[in-house]
């Protein structure tokens, strides 16, 4: 058996969830969802991916700020969809934000990044040498 839900049914479900998942992750005040990422290092640079599914590239804004990467934006809701009956909704939209904390050994001034099929690929370059150095005491 299926049952109709309106959008605010819909986005009030959202928002349930959401309150209940702030006390295991967070959730920042006007913010209605945070994308899943990947982050890995392959020696020379740090690559973080973001799942995105149907973001318009123009709707997403990738910053540096204070050590973190910061991704936001929005995902919109198709207009034809506004006043549409749902038998189910699990898709995300509305605004996000993600604030990524990056390692000390990274370079913000050589920053890449591509976005393809809902994937934001963030390519973050290496300090060139970040070993331990002794330093002899006079």
């Amino acid at each position: 058996m299926f049952f109709y839900r309106s959008r605010e049914e819909c986005e009030l479900g959202q928002e349930v969830e959401e309150f209940f998942s702030a006390f295991l992750g967070g959730r920042q005040f006007g913010i209605d969802w945070s994308p899943n990422i990947d982050m890995n290092d392959n020696g020379k640079e740090i690559i973080v991916q973001a799942e995105l599914p149907g973001v318009p590239k123009e709707n997403i804004s990738l910053n540096v700020e204070g050590g973190n990467l910061v991704l936001s934006g929005e995902a919109p809701l198709k207009k034809d969809q506004s006043k549409a009956r749902f038998y189910s909704c699990e898709r995300r939209f509305g605004n996000f934000k993600r604030s990524i904390p990056l390692p000390n050994d990274v370079d913000t001034t050589k920053i890449d990044a591509a976005y393809k099929d809902g994937i934001l690929e963030v390519k973050i370059e290496k300090k060139e040498d970040t070993s331990p150095k002794n330093i002899p005491i006079a």
